[in-house]
């Protein structure tokens, strides 16, 4: 197995080769291409995961990793995350990622490596990871935004803030 880089051509490939891995996966190819980057886990000649580390928002970085079904359950997930841990590490304060509830592999995946969940939005968990104090913060900054993105007064909110600023 080996980590690297992708050229656009195995990106575009892998992801257009997935089938029942797009149950869990929901990242359309174009966010997947503006991603702050992408690494590939190769396992004999094949390109068998992708991860890397968007924003969500324009602004959150969110980590996410897809592993075709026929490699599974051999540790390639794990080095992914990690890799992707290590690399953001250098450049963010925290991280968070969102995984169905059903998936209960990829949750004990992220729980290992530290995630842990801080917003459950129904059929999905938020969960973060900080990497530093003003991570602890954003995290939680993070957790009070969600609550009020997916609140029921969220409609009206956005309503009031659109009249408030065309007035």
């Amino acid at each position: 197995m080996k980590l690297e880089n992708l050229s656009l051509e195995d990106l575009v490939s892998f992801f257009l080769s997935l089938s029942q891995e797009r149950r869990y996966f929901t990242l359309s190819l174009r966010e997947i291409l503006n991603s702050d980057f992408v690494i590939g886990c190769w396992c004999n000649e094949n390109l068998a995961g992708i991860g890397g580390i968007l924003k969500t928002y324009n602004l959150i970085p969110t980590l996410f990793v897809v592993v075709e079904s026929q490699f599974q359950g051999r540790g390639l997930g794990n080095e992914l995350v990690q890799s992707i841990i290590r690399l953001a590490k250098e450049s963010y304060d925290f991280l968070c990622l969102t995984v169905m509830k059903e998936n209960h592999r990829a949750l004990s995946l992220f729980r290992k490596n530290g995630f842990e969940i801080c917003y459950n939005g129904g059929k999905e968990y938020w969960m973060g990871l900080r990497f530093n104090r003003r991570g602890e913060f954003l995290r939680r900054l993070l957790s009070l935004f969600l609550r009020v993105r997916y609140s029921p007064l969220a409609p009206l909110l956005r309503r009031v803030y659109y009249l408030q600023r065309h007035w």
